[in-house]
């Protein structure tokens, strides 16, 4: 989920606490300030991806600062933190009261989403996620600061839990939908022979797009929904999301399924598994719950081979996450990275 989200949400959160008159709570604006600074500090691990952008990815992300396990202590260290530099250290508890709702808050937005969170770290390395939400989600942003808007403006607990009531809704919806792109995938996965299981991934800018991926064994079956039209017309659509994304997500009778060979041709996939069996690739393949071949580079200096995850692949977009091993004629392989917004601008790692 994006910063401003996580931000708002823990302060709309607190402020079902913060607006009451229980004398142990400091000022509705301090405990607003301290919620949003706690809402966002999870996120600190990004840090790591200047050190090392595929451990990053594959282990710290969502990892440490994300667990349930360690979650009080982090909120013990920011709020007493906050206590000692504001000179007012004998409201330690509250204070770290305060950082645990904000940081609780951000881990249950980051569930909502396909990347996975490992709750239960360091006692178990296993990503959770319900993958009913894109990370960037302009619905549930705009449901969220609205709620805040209105709690500030009408200072009483229960404006700011029908702001989470409302909420709650949208996500009730999002679950519904998502179990009608379900059916929509199930129905065409009858038809397949040596079907492995069916992925179902939330699309950007509106809750009514999702993503359908059939699983075989060295293949993806792929199409883009939008099970919006249900509602409202195509060209509705077409009107308020930029018509070169919108223009590929399809009603049901329209639906088109794309094939993706996952180790590309029969030509290429000794080259493409070899670069993918390698050591230094290991924690790649480790995040990449759907990999894809992304390209093959190929000049008489250098042999580059690409990969991505299917779960990142949107419509016309490049995908964020490319990384590869390259290796000159008959050279070990390099570990690098397409980086992002570019076509061949190549990290090495």
């Amino acid at each position: 989920m994006d910063q401003l989200s996580h931000c708002l949400l823990g302060v709309l959160t607190v402020r079902t606490i913060s607006v009451s008159k229980a004398s142990t709570f400091p000022a509705p604006a301090t405990c607003m300030m301290i919620t949003a600074l706690a809402s966002v500090f999870p996120d600190i691990d990004y840090l790591a991806f200047w050190i090392d952008p595929l451990v990053f990815l594959a282990e710290i992300h969502r990892g440490p600062t994300h667990s349930l396990i360690l979650l009080p202590i982090w909120a013990l260290l920011l709020g007493y933190s906050i206590a000692l530099i504001t000179r007012q250290s004998e409201k330690w508890r509250v204070y770290t009261i305060l950082c645990s709702i904000g940081m609780l808050t951000h881990i249950a937005a980051d569930l909502l989403t396909v990347y996975g969170t490992q709750i239960l770290y360091p006692l178990s390395s296993q990503r959770f996620s319900f993958g009913i939400t894109f990370v960037v989600d302009p619905y549930f942003s705009a449901i969220v600061f609205l709620s805040l808007v209105f709690s500030i403006r009408w200072p009483y607990r229960y404006v700011a839990i029908c702001g989470l009531f409302c909420l709650l809704s949208y996500l009730i919806l999002q679950t519904a939908l998502y179990h009608q792109a379900v059916k929509v995938t199930k129905a065409y996965a009858d038809g397949l022979d040596e079907v492995q299981s069916i992925r179902i991934i939330p699309q950007p800018l509106s809750p009514f797009n999702w993503q359908l991926v059939v699983i075989k064994k060295n293949a993806y079956h792929v199409a883009w929904v939008n099970l919006g039209t249900q509602f409202v017309t195509q060209s509705f659509w077409n009107y308020v999301l930029p018509f070169e994304l919108a223009s590929h997500y399809y009603d049901q009778p329209r639906l088109s399924w794309h094939f993706y060979e996952r180790w590309g041709s029969l030509t290429e996939q000794k080259l493409t598994k070899d670069a993918w069996q390698q050591e230094q690739f290991a924690d790649f393949r480790y995040f990449a719950q759907l990999p894809l071949l992304y390209r093959i580079d190929q000049s008489q200096a250098m042999t580059c081979v690409w990969f991505t995850d299917l779960r990142y692949v949107l419509p016309q977009i490049t995908p964020p996450f490319r990384y590869g091993m390259c290796r000159q004629q008959q050279e070990p392989w390099h570990l690098y990275r397409l980086q992002r917004f570019s076509d061949n601008k190549r990290q090495a790692l």
